[in-house]
Protein backbone atom coordinates (compact mmCIF):
# COMPACT_ATOMS: atom_id res chain seq x y z
CA UNK A 1 0.00 0.00 0.00
CA UNK A 2 1.07 3.62 -0.45
CA UNK A 3 0.45 6.75 1.57
CA UNK A 4 0.71 10.42 0.52
CA UNK A 5 3.47 11.98 -1.47
CA UNK A 6 5.55 12.70 1.63
CA UNK A 7 5.81 9.13 2.93
CA UNK A 8 5.21 5.52 2.08
CA UNK A 9 4.65 2.22 3.85
CA UNK A 10 5.93 -0.90 2.14
CA UNK A 11 5.26 -4.54 2.93
CA UNK A 12 8.24 -6.78 3.55
CA UNK A 13 6.97 -9.72 1.48
CA UNK A 14 6.95 -7.88 -1.84
CA UNK A 15 3.49 -9.22 -2.74
CA UNK A 16 1.23 -7.08 -0.56
CA UNK A 17 1.36 -9.57 2.34
CA UNK A 18 2.37 -8.92 5.96
CA UNK A 19 5.62 -10.13 7.49
CA UNK A 20 5.15 -8.54 10.91
CA UNK A 21 7.11 -5.32 10.16
CA UNK A 22 6.51 -1.92 8.70
CA UNK A 23 8.92 0.48 7.04
CA UNK A 24 7.98 4.11 7.21
CA UNK A 25 9.76 6.46 4.79
CA UNK A 26 9.93 10.24 5.20
CA UNK A 27 11.26 12.80 2.68
CA UNK A 28 13.29 15.49 4.41
CA UNK A 29 13.66 17.69 1.32
CA UNK A 30 17.47 17.50 1.45
CA UNK A 31 17.55 13.92 0.36
CA UNK A 32 15.64 10.78 1.07
CA UNK A 33 16.24 8.86 4.29
CA UNK A 34 14.40 5.93 5.64
CA UNK A 35 13.81 4.87 9.22
CA UNK A 36 12.88 1.23 9.83
CA UNK A 37 10.50 0.52 12.69
CA UNK A 38 9.54 -3.06 13.66
CA UNK A 39 6.61 -3.49 15.99
CA UNK A 40 3.50 -5.58 16.59
CA UNK A 41 0.66 -4.65 14.26
CA UNK A 42 -1.81 -4.04 17.10
CA UNK A 43 0.56 -1.67 18.94
CA UNK A 44 1.01 0.80 16.04
CA UNK A 45 -1.45 3.37 14.81
CA UNK A 46 -0.49 5.19 11.58
CA UNK A 47 -2.02 8.57 11.00
CA UNK A 48 -1.19 10.43 7.75
CA UNK A 49 -2.47 13.64 6.36
CA UNK A 50 -4.24 13.65 2.99
CA UNK A 51 -2.23 14.04 -0.17
CA UNK A 52 -0.70 17.47 -0.55
CA UNK A 53 -0.25 18.03 3.17
CA UNK A 54 2.98 19.35 4.61
CA UNK A 55 5.94 17.04 4.71
CA UNK A 56 6.67 15.10 7.90
CA UNK A 57 3.04 14.81 8.84
CA UNK A 58 3.08 11.05 9.44
CA UNK A 59 2.83 10.18 13.21
CA UNK A 60 3.37 6.95 15.08
CA UNK A 61 1.56 6.27 18.44
CA UNK A 62 2.85 3.24 20.37
CA UNK A 63 0.50 2.13 23.15
CA UNK A 64 1.94 0.45 26.22
CA UNK A 65 0.08 -1.99 28.47
CA UNK A 66 -1.74 -0.40 31.45
CA UNK A 67 -0.02 -0.62 34.84
CA UNK A 68 -3.04 -0.04 37.13
CA UNK A 69 -6.80 0.58 37.46
CA UNK A 70 -8.85 3.53 36.36
CA UNK A 71 -10.66 5.66 38.90
CA UNK A 72 -14.01 4.19 37.84
CA UNK A 73 -12.75 0.64 38.39
CA UNK A 74 -11.44 1.53 41.83
CA UNK A 75 -14.75 3.16 42.78
CA UNK A 76 -16.67 0.08 41.62
CA UNK A 77 -14.46 -2.20 43.74
CA UNK A 78 -14.86 0.10 46.77
CA UNK A 79 -18.64 0.06 46.40
CA UNK A 80 -18.73 -3.75 46.12
CA UNK A 81 -16.53 -4.11 49.21
CA UNK A 82 -18.78 -1.68 51.07
CA UNK A 83 -21.89 -3.68 50.18
CA UNK A 84 -20.27 -6.96 51.21
CA UNK A 85 -19.02 -5.47 54.46
CA UNK A 86 -22.46 -4.03 55.30
CA UNK A 87 -23.88 -7.55 54.95
CA UNK A 88 -21.15 -9.44 56.79
CA UNK A 89 -20.05 -7.06 59.55
CA UNK A 90 -23.33 -7.10 61.54
CA UNK A 91 -22.77 -10.79 62.10
CA UNK A 92 -19.63 -9.91 64.07
CA UNK A 93 -20.98 -6.98 66.08
CA UNK A 94 -21.17 -9.15 69.21
CA UNK A 95 -17.90 -10.99 68.56
CA UNK A 96 -16.36 -9.92 71.88
CA UNK A 97 -19.28 -11.24 73.92
CA UNK A 98 -19.34 -14.46 71.92
CA UNK A 99 -15.61 -14.98 72.50
CA UNK A 100 -16.08 -14.59 76.26
CA UNK A 101 -18.94 -17.07 76.24
CA UNK A 102 -16.88 -19.60 74.29
CA UNK A 103 -13.97 -19.20 76.71
CA UNK A 104 -16.38 -19.66 79.61
CA UNK A 105 -17.69 -22.92 78.17
CA UNK A 106 -14.14 -24.26 77.71
CA UNK A 107 -13.19 -23.28 81.29
CA UNK A 108 -16.28 -25.01 82.67
CA UNK A 109 -15.55 -28.18 80.72
CA UNK A 110 -11.98 -28.23 82.00
CA UNK A 111 -13.05 -27.56 85.62
CA UNK A 112 -15.63 -30.35 85.52
CA UNK A 113 -13.09 -32.80 84.10
CA UNK A 114 -10.48 -31.97 86.77
CA UNK A 115 -13.06 -32.14 89.58
CA UNK A 116 -14.01 -35.64 88.42
CA UNK A 117 -10.36 -36.68 88.24
CA UNK A 118 -9.82 -35.43 91.82
CA UNK A 119 -12.78 -37.45 93.12
CA UNK A 120 -11.63 -40.60 91.32
CA UNK A 121 -8.16 -40.35 92.88
CA UNK A 122 -9.40 -39.59 96.41
CA UNK A 123 -11.56 -42.60 97.29
CA UNK A 124 -14.64 -41.03 95.68
CA UNK A 125 -14.53 -37.96 97.93
CA UNK A 126 -14.92 -34.68 96.06
CA UNK A 127 -12.74 -31.62 96.44
CA UNK A 128 -13.85 -29.10 99.08
CA UNK A 129 -14.31 -31.44 102.04
CA UNK A 130 -11.80 -30.78 104.86
CA UNK A 131 -9.60 -33.80 105.53
CA UNK A 132 -11.50 -35.85 102.94
CA UNK A 133 -14.53 -36.11 105.27
CA UNK A 134 -17.59 -36.07 103.02
CA UNK A 135 -19.92 -35.55 106.02
CA UNK A 136 -18.24 -32.27 106.95
CA UNK A 137 -19.22 -28.89 105.55
CA UNK A 138 -17.26 -28.14 102.38
CA UNK A 139 -15.69 -24.71 102.00
CA UNK A 140 -13.95 -22.63 99.33
CA UNK A 141 -10.54 -22.60 101.06
CA UNK A 142 -10.31 -26.41 101.06
CA UNK A 143 -11.55 -26.56 97.45
CA UNK A 144 -8.92 -24.08 96.28
CA UNK A 145 -6.02 -25.76 98.09
CA UNK A 146 -7.02 -29.31 97.15
CA UNK A 147 -7.30 -28.42 93.47
CA UNK A 148 -4.12 -26.30 93.22
CA UNK A 149 -1.70 -28.06 95.63
CA UNK A 150 -0.31 -31.57 96.04
CA UNK A 151 -2.58 -33.88 98.04
CA UNK A 152 -2.61 -37.25 99.75
CA UNK A 153 -5.41 -39.75 99.31
CA UNK A 154 -7.39 -38.28 102.22
CA UNK A 155 -7.41 -34.76 100.84
CA UNK A 156 -4.56 -33.31 102.90
CA UNK A 157 -2.53 -30.68 101.04
CA UNK A 158 1.12 -29.73 100.66
CA UNK A 159 2.92 -27.16 98.54
CA UNK A 160 5.60 -29.72 97.63
CA UNK A 161 5.38 -33.17 96.12
CA UNK A 162 6.45 -36.23 98.14
CA UNK A 163 5.69 -39.91 98.50
CA UNK A 164 2.82 -38.99 100.83
CA UNK A 165 1.54 -36.07 98.79
CA UNK A 166 1.82 -37.62 95.34
CA UNK A 167 -1.51 -36.58 93.82
CA UNK A 168 -2.31 -33.39 91.92
CA UNK A 169 -2.21 -30.54 91.48
CA UNK A 170 -5.26 -30.49 89.25
CA UNK A 171 -5.24 -26.77 88.46
CA UNK A 172 -2.41 -24.24 88.38
CA UNK A 173 -4.93 -21.73 89.69
CA UNK A 174 -8.68 -21.24 89.84
CA UNK A 175 -9.53 -19.77 86.41
CA UNK A 176 -11.08 -16.34 86.11
CA UNK A 177 -14.66 -16.18 84.91
CA UNK A 178 -14.22 -14.34 81.56
CA UNK A 179 -17.68 -12.75 81.82
CA UNK A 180 -17.40 -11.06 85.24
CA UNK A 181 -13.61 -11.21 85.76
CA UNK A 182 -13.79 -13.02 89.14
CA UNK A 183 -12.09 -16.26 90.23
CA UNK A 184 -13.62 -16.74 93.70
CA UNK A 185 -15.76 -19.81 94.38
CA UNK A 186 -19.06 -20.03 96.26
CA UNK A 187 -19.22 -23.56 97.75
CA UNK A 188 -22.74 -24.86 98.43
CA UNK A 189 -23.31 -26.90 101.60
CA UNK A 190 -24.52 -30.51 101.51
CA UNK A 191 -28.25 -30.92 100.82
CA UNK A 192 -28.59 -27.21 100.04
CA UNK A 193 -30.04 -25.89 96.81
CA UNK A 194 -27.72 -24.26 94.32
CA UNK A 195 -28.50 -20.50 94.37
CA UNK A 196 -29.29 -18.41 91.33
CA UNK A 197 -26.38 -16.57 89.73
CA UNK A 198 -25.87 -13.09 91.18
CA UNK A 199 -22.36 -12.20 89.95
CA UNK A 200 -20.92 -12.01 93.48
CA UNK A 201 -18.29 -14.71 92.77
CA UNK A 202 -16.69 -16.25 89.73
CA UNK A 203 -18.09 -19.77 90.21
CA UNK A 204 -20.72 -21.75 92.15
CA UNK A 205 -19.67 -25.28 93.21
CA UNK A 206 -21.45 -28.07 95.06
CA UNK A 207 -19.10 -30.78 96.35
CA UNK A 208 -21.91 -33.21 97.09
CA UNK A 209 -22.94 -33.49 93.44
CA UNK A 210 -19.72 -32.34 91.68
CA UNK A 211 -21.68 -29.54 89.99
CA UNK A 212 -19.98 -26.28 89.07
CA UNK A 213 -21.50 -23.29 87.28
CA UNK A 214 -20.50 -19.78 86.26
CA UNK A 215 -21.85 -17.17 88.68
CA UNK A 216 -22.38 -14.47 86.07
CA UNK A 217 -25.22 -12.50 84.57
CA UNK A 218 -25.57 -11.20 81.04
CA UNK A 219 -24.69 -7.52 81.30
CA UNK A 220 -24.23 -6.54 77.66
CA UNK A 221 -27.30 -4.32 77.23
CA UNK A 222 -25.82 -1.84 74.78
CA UNK A 223 -28.17 -0.45 72.16
CA UNK A 224 -27.56 -1.81 68.72
CA UNK A 225 -27.39 0.71 65.89
CA UNK A 226 -29.44 0.22 62.77
CA UNK A 227 -26.50 0.20 60.36
CA UNK A 228 -22.93 1.22 59.54
CA UNK A 229 -21.37 4.04 57.56
CA UNK A 230 -19.39 3.26 54.43
CA UNK A 231 -16.11 4.06 56.21
CA UNK A 232 -17.03 1.74 59.10
CA UNK A 233 -17.96 -1.02 56.67
CA UNK A 234 -14.68 -0.69 54.77
CA UNK A 235 -12.62 -0.66 57.96
CA UNK A 236 -14.53 -3.71 59.17
CA UNK A 237 -13.77 -5.52 55.91
CA UNK A 238 -10.04 -4.90 56.36
CA UNK A 239 -10.14 -5.91 60.03
CA UNK A 240 -12.13 -9.02 59.13
CA UNK A 241 -9.52 -10.11 56.58
CA UNK A 242 -6.71 -9.63 59.10
CA UNK A 243 -8.72 -11.37 61.84
CA UNK A 244 -9.37 -14.43 59.68
CA UNK A 245 -5.65 -14.89 59.18
CA UNK A 246 -4.89 -14.38 62.87
CA UNK A 247 -7.76 -16.52 64.10
CA UNK A 248 -6.70 -19.60 62.17
CA UNK A 249 -3.89 -20.37 64.65
CA UNK A 250 -6.20 -19.66 67.60
CA UNK A 251 -8.84 -22.02 66.25
CA UNK A 252 -6.21 -24.71 65.76
CA UNK A 253 -5.02 -24.34 69.36
CA UNK A 254 -8.61 -24.35 70.62
CA UNK A 255 -9.35 -27.59 68.77
CA UNK A 256 -6.24 -29.19 70.25
CA UNK A 257 -7.34 -28.15 73.77
CA UNK A 258 -10.81 -29.58 73.25
CA UNK A 259 -9.31 -32.81 71.90
CA UNK A 260 -7.05 -33.09 74.96
CA UNK A 261 -10.00 -32.56 77.32
CA UNK A 262 -12.06 -35.19 75.52
CA UNK A 263 -9.19 -37.70 75.67
CA UNK A 264 -8.70 -37.02 79.39
CA UNK A 265 -12.40 -37.56 80.12
CA UNK A 266 -12.36 -40.83 78.13
CA UNK A 267 -9.22 -42.03 79.95
CA UNK A 268 -10.73 -41.29 83.38
CA UNK A 269 -13.87 -43.22 82.41
CA UNK A 270 -11.84 -46.23 81.23
CA UNK A 271 -9.69 -46.22 84.37
CA UNK A 272 -12.71 -45.90 86.66
CA UNK A 273 -14.48 -48.81 84.94
CA UNK A 274 -11.53 -51.12 85.53
CA UNK A 275 -10.74 -50.02 89.08
CA UNK A 276 -14.39 -50.50 90.11
CA UNK A 277 -14.21 -54.01 88.70
CA UNK A 278 -11.05 -54.74 90.70
CA UNK A 279 -12.59 -53.34 93.90
CA UNK A 280 -15.43 -55.83 93.57
CA UNK A 281 -12.98 -58.76 93.82
CA UNK A 282 -11.98 -60.22 97.24
CA UNK A 283 -8.65 -59.21 98.72
CA UNK A 284 -6.23 -61.95 99.79
CA UNK A 285 -3.19 -60.69 101.70
CA UNK A 286 0.25 -62.28 101.07
CA UNK A 287 0.91 -62.99 104.75
CA UNK A 288 3.76 -65.45 104.19
CA UNK A 289 4.83 -64.18 100.79
CA UNK A 290 3.49 -67.30 99.08
CA UNK A 291 0.87 -65.55 97.00
CA UNK A 292 2.00 -64.80 93.45
CA UNK A 293 0.59 -61.64 91.93
CA UNK A 294 -0.85 -61.77 88.47
CA UNK A 295 -3.19 -64.31 86.90
CA UNK A 296 -2.53 -68.01 86.82
CA UNK A 297 -1.40 -69.48 83.48
CA UNK A 298 -4.77 -71.17 83.14
CA UNK A 299 -6.59 -67.81 83.25
CA UNK A 300 -7.10 -66.77 79.63
CA UNK A 301 -9.78 -64.14 80.24
CA UNK A 302 -10.20 -61.27 82.69
CA UNK A 303 -13.55 -62.72 83.71
CA UNK A 304 -11.61 -65.61 85.32
CA UNK A 305 -9.72 -63.32 87.73
CA UNK A 306 -10.78 -64.33 91.25
CA UNK A 307 -9.00 -61.81 93.52
CA UNK A 308 -7.36 -58.40 93.50
CA UNK A 309 -3.85 -59.80 93.04
CA UNK A 310 -4.84 -61.49 89.77
CA UNK A 311 -4.99 -58.07 88.09
CA UNK A 312 -1.32 -57.25 88.76
CA UNK A 313 0.40 -56.58 85.43
CA UNK A 314 -2.83 -56.72 83.43
CA UNK A 315 -2.89 -54.58 80.26
CA UNK A 316 -5.25 -54.04 77.34
CA UNK A 317 -5.75 -51.55 74.50
CA UNK A 318 -8.71 -49.83 72.93
CA UNK A 319 -8.82 -52.55 70.27
CA UNK A 320 -9.37 -55.19 72.96
CA UNK A 321 -11.15 -53.23 75.73
CA UNK A 322 -14.02 -55.36 76.96
CA UNK A 323 -16.23 -55.21 79.99
CA UNK A 324 -16.55 -57.99 82.52
CA UNK A 325 -19.55 -59.34 80.63
CA UNK A 326 -17.46 -59.66 77.46
CA UNK A 327 -19.04 -56.72 75.62
CA UNK A 328 -16.74 -54.26 73.82
CA UNK A 329 -16.11 -50.84 75.32
CA UNK A 330 -16.37 -48.18 72.61
CA UNK A 331 -13.99 -45.22 72.91
CA UNK A 332 -14.86 -43.62 69.54
CA UNK A 333 -12.74 -41.56 67.14
CA UNK A 334 -10.67 -44.63 66.17
CA UNK A 335 -8.14 -43.72 68.89
CA UNK A 336 -5.94 -46.11 70.84
CA UNK A 337 -5.99 -46.08 74.65
CA UNK A 338 -3.85 -48.47 76.73
CA UNK A 339 -4.70 -49.55 80.29
CA UNK A 340 -2.18 -51.04 82.72
CA UNK A 341 -2.72 -52.25 86.30
CA UNK A 342 -0.16 -52.15 89.13
CA UNK A 343 -0.86 -53.78 92.53
CA UNK A 344 1.43 -52.79 95.41
CA UNK A 345 0.98 -54.88 98.56
CA UNK A 346 1.83 -53.41 101.95
CA UNK A 347 0.77 -49.85 101.02
CA UNK A 348 -0.80 -49.13 104.39
CA UNK A 349 -2.34 -45.67 104.97
CA UNK A 350 -0.51 -43.65 107.60
CA UNK A 351 -3.73 -43.11 109.56
CA UNK A 352 -3.95 -46.83 110.41
CA UNK A 353 -1.33 -47.82 112.98
CA UNK A 354 -2.87 -51.07 114.22
CA UNK A 355 -3.49 -53.18 111.13
CA UNK A 356 -0.72 -55.29 109.52
CA UNK A 357 0.77 -53.79 106.37
CA UNK A 358 -0.10 -56.89 104.31
CA UNK A 359 -3.78 -56.19 104.92
CA UNK A 360 -3.52 -53.40 102.33
CA UNK A 361 -2.70 -53.04 98.69
CA UNK A 362 -2.59 -49.96 96.49
CA UNK A 363 -4.17 -50.62 93.08
CA UNK A 364 -3.25 -48.16 90.33
CA UNK A 365 -4.83 -48.15 86.87
CA UNK A 366 -2.90 -46.08 84.32
CA UNK A 367 -4.49 -45.16 80.99
CA UNK A 368 -2.20 -43.90 78.23
CA UNK A 369 -4.06 -41.59 75.83
CA UNK A 370 -3.55 -41.27 72.05
CA UNK A 371 -1.59 -38.07 72.74
CA UNK A 372 0.98 -40.06 74.73
CA UNK A 373 -0.03 -38.54 78.07
CA UNK A 374 -1.31 -40.77 80.87
CA UNK A 375 -3.98 -40.61 83.58
CA UNK A 376 -3.66 -42.74 86.72
CA UNK A 377 -6.35 -43.62 89.26
CA UNK A 378 -5.39 -45.29 92.55
CA UNK A 379 -7.42 -46.95 95.26
CA UNK A 380 -6.41 -48.67 98.50
CA UNK A 381 -7.81 -52.20 98.91
CA UNK A 382 -8.08 -53.73 102.41
CA UNK A 383 -8.47 -57.24 103.78
CA UNK A 384 -10.91 -56.21 106.46
CA UNK A 385 -12.30 -53.18 108.27
CA UNK A 386 -9.46 -50.81 109.17
CA UNK A 387 -8.43 -50.79 112.82
CA UNK A 388 -8.52 -47.39 114.49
Amino acid sequence: MRGGADGHVGAGTGDGGWDGSETIGRNSGEGRSEVGVKARREDIVLRSRPCGAARGSARILIRSSRAGFTLVEILIVVVILGILASIVVPQFSNASQTARQNTLREDLQYLRTQINVYEAQHVDVAAGYPGGNSTATPDAADFNSQMTLFTNQLGGTSSTSSATYALGPYLTQIPTNPVNGMSTVLVVANNAAIPAADGSTGWIYKSQTLEIYANSLRTDRRRRRGGFTLVEALLAAVVLAVAVIGASSTLTASYQNISALRQTATAVSLARELIEEIAARPYVSPIDGSITTGPLPSMTSRSQFAKVGDYAGYTDTSNTLVGLDGTSVSVGQGEVYTRAVRVTFGAKPSVDTASPANDFALVTVTVTMPSGQAVSLSRTMANETLAR
